[in-house]
């Protein structure tokens, strides 16, 4: 009778690990659009924090402005990635957008609301449609 060592490696045959799919063309169009966005706020921000000195725009909505821009980089990688939180970041980029808009109306907050608004519905097909990770 053989003896069963516990130490010694598994001949059991292991399946391979699922690879994640590749990012698909509409995902690099949004992060494309995410990219202009913020090559587009980053040269809008002297003018901006001018305006927040002079009191043209009160800092509170230069700070959602900020934060909004943020949630759209980090959105754009979540997508690449397909992590499913990216509908409610992208989302959440949205309504920042949309609180700001409701003083200010600048057309790079629109343009922002509007990517954020793409990439919130690619994500729900995308992401959530392909099994992504959590």
């Amino acid at each position: 009778m053989k003896s069963h060592d516990p130490y010694a490696p598994s001949t059991a045959t292991v399946a391979d690990k699922p690879g994640r799919e590749p990012p698909t063309p509409v995902m690099w169009i949004v992060v494309a659009l995410v990219a202009m966005q913020t090559v587009a706020s980053l040269a809008f921000a002297r003018q901006g924090l001018e305006w927040v000195r002079t009191g043209i725009v009160s800092v509170l909505h230069a700070g959602l402005f900020f934060w909004s821009a943020v949630l759209l980089v980090v959105g754009a990688a979540m997508l690449l990635r397909r992590v499913r939180a990216v509908t409610y970041v992208f989302g959440g980029s949205a309504i920042l957008g949309a609180v700001i808009l409701s003083q200010w109306q600048p057309l790079l907050v629109t343009t922002g609301v509007i990517v954020a608004a793409i990439g919130c519905v690619v994500g729900l097909k995308q992401v959530a449609g392909a099994g992504g990770t959590s």
